[in-house]
């Protein structure tokens, strides 16, 4: 995924959410809104400190190991990382295979320089290692790059840069493009194409289902099942929302957070309606009572707290999960507590609240 990284040091990047700066998290909360996140890694003025490393992975396809034919997709049947940057100074470029991790080079010092014969901004392997390895090694001391790295088997690889000067930082601009046969998604995600597509397909064909009823029985209809048709509606949506977020980023390379913005509010919708109508009916609305007086107040009340934070938590996770956004584990946590303690909040109202009433007053 791309992250667009203006003077933005490694070092500060990691520290982005130390100590609770919490209004720095904020900043780049909505800064990540106003990037185009894509499968392609972009960096501008990124600066990469002295004696450091900077890493990047993907899950890749190798040619011919899927069974579709995939020639007129974005990759053409190819897998590979395309490597394009302009460079302060000289770099150091690795890419290897997950089964490759034991396997590192590193820079060169003045003890490996008589034996290694190498020089003090180059990368070497203290022990012999496979052609594979070798092949994919760069030492680049020009100030701009373009080279195409093949990927040859299926699995996770990993590009490493690194900076050996002992006290200049490297400045980076460019871009990293990793290609799957398929197109730009990495492998782990190239299945909910196929999964969101007849998702999709299944709401729909719910969706008339449910239409051709309703019309079959109209004088019928119950005021809760107009809200069911709606839940109905908004998981098709979602789905169609979704399944085109991942078929716009594995064509075009880049992440639409706009749709994908839009698709978690149809999904949080959908999940708090159903949440509120299941309330609704475990107090008798529509079925024995014609209306819930000032309980439906406190009902609208749950079900917008849950929206604004399940909302937040979806957000959150999805910029996680995009590499646009450096959450902690106790960010996430905290995240997730109120989520946890809404839909706690549902469970013990449908399911004890009646029944417990009704055991205390046999009990009186």
């Amino acid at each position: 995924y791309q992250r667009r990284v203006r003077a933005f040091s490694l070092k500060d990047k990691s520290n982005l959410f130390v100590g609770g700066q919490m209004r720095s998290a904020f900043f780049f909360f909505l800064l990540s809104f106003a990037c185009v996140n894509a499968w392609i890694f972009e960096f501008e003025g990124f600066i990469l400190e002295p004696r450091s490393t900077f890493k990047q992975s993907s899950v890749m396809y190798a040619p011919g190991s899927l069974e579709w034919n995939f020639i007129a997709h974005p990759g053409n049947g190819k897998s590979f990382l395309d490597i394009d940057l302009k460079l302060s100074g000289p770099i150091g470029a690795y890419l290897y295979h997950s089964s490759d991790e034991a396997i590192q080079p590193v820079c060169c010092s003045s003890e490996l320089k008589a034996s290694k014969n190498c020089s003090a901004d180059q990368l070497v392997f203290l022990t012999p290692a496979p052609f594979r390895c070798v092949e994919n090694l760069l030492n680049i001391n020009v100030t701009a790059v373009e080279q195409r790295l093949q990927v040859r088997s299926t699995g996770t690889y990993h590009l490493k840069l690194y900076n050996c000067a002992q006290e200049e930082k490297l400045n980076i601009t460019g871009e990293l493009t990793w290609m799957n046969p398929f197109g730009h998604l990495r492998g782990n995600l190239f299945p909910y194409l196929p999964y969101y597509l007849s998702l999709a397909a299944l709401y729909l064909l719910i969706g008339i289902t449910w239409i051709f009823l309703t019309v079959i029985h109209w004088e019928e209809i119950l005021p809760l099942q107009h809200c069911i048709a709606g839940v109905i509606f908004l998981g098709m949506v979602e789905s169609m929302l979704t399944y085109s977020t991942y078929f716009h980023s594995n064509w075009k390379g880049r992440y639409n957070m706009g749709i994908a913005l839009v698709g978690i509010l149809a999904s949080t919708a959908k999940k708090t309606i159903s949440r509120v109508l299941v309330l609704m009916v475990s107090l008798g609305y529509g079925f024995v009572k014609p209306t819930l007086g000032t309980t439906m107040h406190k009902v609208l009340l749950l079900g917008f707290l849950y929206f604004v934070f399940s909302t937040i938590l979806e957000v959150v996770d999805m910029l996680q999960k995009h590499d646009s956004l450096a959450v902690t584990p106790a960010f996430s946590f905290i995240m997730l507590l109120p989520v946890a303690f809404l839909d706690t909040a549902f469970f013990w109202f449908v399911s004890f609240k009646e029944k417990f009433s009704c055991l205390l007053l046999f009990a009186l």
